[in-house]
């Protein structure tokens, strides 16, 4: 059996997922933002088992440094960022990014992390 570990949602990421439902529900419909709700909740929920399966942050990577930041993407368009915790068995979702948003935008987003 896998071990499953804690999912902690950095405030960050928070205000993340509320700006994008509050865009959707403002710029687009209702129900977009609940769908969208929904299965950034359920990809989310995925990291509690396996969270190494899931792809490195490329903007991350650093050749004298080991792999820190990982995502799964909801909707195909929602990068959901994360770090592993090993010790304590936490995985910790710091960023909640669209897909659109440019290579140094999320450079600067994951800067401090």
């Amino acid at each position: 059996m896998a071990e499953t570990y804690q999912i902690i949602v950095a405030n960050t990421a928070k205000k993340d997922i509320n700006d994008i439902l509050d865009y959707l529900q403002e710029n687009v419909s209702h129900q977009e933002a609940v769908d969208t709700r929904q299965a950034i909740l359920s990809a989310i929920r995925e990291l509690e088992t396996m969270p190494y399966a899931r792809s490195p942050v490329k903007e991350s990577i650093k050749p004298t440094k080991p792999i820190t930041l990982r995502q799964i993407v909801a909707k195909k368009v929602y990068r959901i960022i994360y770090r592993i915790e090993e010790v304590a068995k936490d995985v910790v979702v710091v960023r909640v990014i669209h897909v659109k948003r440019g290579k140094d935008y999320v450079k600067r987003a994951i800067r401090s992390l």
